[in-house]
């Protein structure tokens, strides 16, 4: 079986690309993953995009990446899965890697978003969700996200600020990061004060829309050996489900989804959580960060605000997490989020993290999910 590695990377700035579109984006990405890369061969070419039908208008993207770059004698797949669109994308790559039958696949993410007015973002956003009760009942994805943290605030006698101390962290992260959209550094006080997104939490609690693209390269090792680039090994990856809708499931309060998914990823990579280095983990509100890293067994059930308070995860703390600002402030391209996650791990694994650089870091893990954990998908990458 081949084994697969991530061979070279690709990306935009997070940002407000008013004069780019998807091709565009694209395009700015892929040219930084092909410069110096010797001529291969590739064998495929997945997209994730969550909402470029939505709102580009635009189907079968990975069709139209392969015209892009002249690539025509290649399989071409398209994957939506909300914020894991790419994680899904990079999950089907590599069975194609492992399986044998290929040998090199282009991987990427892209999304357009900044164009759109609050309503539809909103609507995007929560397309994910079942249809029935977004449109009859308006709980859309961030007023689900707003009774996770009353039902978290409720069942452990937390005080309201201690959900929210991770974008304060994330914040610090990105102002040091270059691609990242949102590079000013933020407070728990400023988060607090700021106008309601949807009771309990602020505008500084969630994520912003954003427009970006990030492409990586994964390979066989072997192939990677023969061409001589420097790589980042995909040791381990898994995949789970849930009911979809939080008010269903025995415990809103535990992500299963990520949690079994995590699982399976350490399980096949034979390591354990506390042989994990960095944490890079698909969040859109900082009390589903905190559930998700409550759910992973790296804080404990309503503890994890003290935690954070503390820096524990901060980059300089014992367990760093979203080390370049995660989608709350690097930002959030929906579609291209995880493949900037992968990037991230690349860049902390080789030592090319800058001043966002891990010391000692030798295993990463990159989450993702659909929704409010919906399904989830987790890798870890490892040099």
């Amino acid at each position: 079986m081949g084994v697969p590695v991530v061979a070279s990377i690709g990306y935009t700035k997070v940002s407000e690309h008013w004069g780019e579109g998807l091709e565009g984006l694209s395009h700015m990405a892929l040219e930084m993953l092909l410069n110096d890369l010797p001529s291969l061969e590739l064998d495929a070419i997945y997209v994730g995009t969550a909402l470029s039908g939505f709102y580009e208008l635009q189907m079968s993207l990975a069709s139209h990446i392969a015209d892009l770059i002249c690539e025509y004698d290649v399989t071409v797949s398209n994957f939506e899965a909300g914020g894991a669109s790419s994680a899904q994308a990079l999950f089907n790559a590599i069975l194609g890697i492992k399986s044998g039958v290929y040998k090199a696949v282009l991987i990427g993410g892209v999304e357009k978003m900044s164009d759109e007015m609050p309503h539809r973002i909103q609507r995007g956003m929560s397309l994910v969700e079942n249809s029935f009760l977004v449109d009859y009942s308006g709980l859309t994805e961030i007023s689900l996200h707003a009774l996770l943290a009353k039902m978290y605030i409720k069942e452990y006698g937390v005080d309201r600020g201690m959900i929210s101390y991770l974008p304060v962290i994330e914040h610090e992260n990105a102002s040091r990061a270059s691609h990242a959209q949102f590079r000013n550094k933020i407070s728990i006080e400023t988060i607090l004060n700021a106008p309601y997104i949807a009771d309990p939490l602020t505008i500084f609690d969630v994520t912003a829309p954003g427009d970006g693209a990030a492409y990586i390269l994964v390979m066989d090792e072997s192939q990677a050996k023969s061409i001589g680039v420097d790589y980042v090994k995909i040791s381990g990856y898994g995949s789970a489900s849930q009911p979809s809708h939080m008010l269903t499931r025995t415990s809103p309060l535990f992500f299963s989804a990520s949690s079994r998914a995590v699982e399976k990823a350490l399980d096949m990579a034979n390591v354990e959580i506390s042989d994990i280095g960095v944490i890079e983990m698909y969040n859109q509100s900082s009390i589903a960060g905190a559930v998700l890293l409550e759910s992973i067994g790296v804080a404990e059930r309503g503890g994890v605000g003290e935690l954070l308070k503390d820096g524990y995860f901060s980059i300089s703390g014992d367990k760093p997490v979203n080390t370049f600002g995660g989608a709350k402030a690097r930002g959030d391209p929906k579609g291209a989020t995880t493949m900037y996650q992968v990037v991230e791990g690349f860049l902390q694994l080789l030592g090319k993290a800058g001043e966002n650089q891990v010391s000692n870091v030798d295993r990463v893990l990159v989450h993702s999910m659909v929704g409010l954990d919906i399904s989830s998908y987790a890798y870890v990458l490892e040099v």
